[in-house]
């Protein structure tokens, strides 16, 4: 039988060391919320989540084998 513990502290006083990780997160958000609502057609074509999700990360991630995304 595995044992775990976990353990959790409330911050106080220090919330404003998150503000940047917060702001870039809602920045994040809301570009893949704009692709999203901007592509859904060819989104929506797929059925499975798995595959939208495969059809945003083609759309705006640059790799080897998909070097000029859309966005």
């Amino acid at each position: 039988m595995e044992i775990v513990s976990t353990y959790s502290v409330k911050i106080k006083h220090y919330n404003h060391i998150f503000e940047d990780t917060i702001t870039m997160y809602r920045k994040a958000t809301q570009f893949f919320i704009e692709v999203i609502l901007n592509e859904w057609a060819s989104i929506c074509a797929f059925t499975e989540q798995k595959s939208r999700v495969n059809e945003v990360e083609r759309l705006t991630n640059k790799t080897k084998k998909n070097p000029n995304p859309q966005i």
